[in-house]
């Protein structure tokens, strides 16, 4: 397993609430300028967890906080473990905050 610690800054930070779950999310930019998704997915009887989302793919990961809005992102691997309902309820949560980012961008060019 290959792991690769990132410098990265935090441009969103999202939560909602999807069938039973809660769902948090951080939308951080790279260093190459690719965004990805820290996400975090618990209910009532399922426990807390937490992973790297970036184009569909779910990633092992794990931030540490070093200054406002900057952290430091270290990926462990691809997280295969992630059920089916979690991944469902995280892309739905991602794709609903970027178009509501995108639905907020035209507002503001109007």
């Amino acid at each position: 397993m290959v792991t690769m610690v990132e410098r990265t800054i935090r441009e969103t930070n999202d939560a909602t609430y999807i069938r039973g779950f809660w769902v948090g999310g951080q939308r951080f930019r790279r260093p190459n300028g690719k965004e990805g998704w820290y996400v975090s997915t618990f209910s009532g009887s399922d426990p807390l967890l937490d992973y790297w989302v970036v184009e569909g793919r779910f990633y092992k990961a794990f931030i540490r906080w070093v200054g406002a809005r900057t952290f430091d992102i270290e990926i462990l691997g691809e997280a295969i473990e992630v059920g089916s309902e979690r991944k469902t309820i995280a892309l739905e949560a991602i794709r609903r905050w970027e178009n509501r980012d995108e639905d907020r961008g035209i507002e503001h060019a109007a």
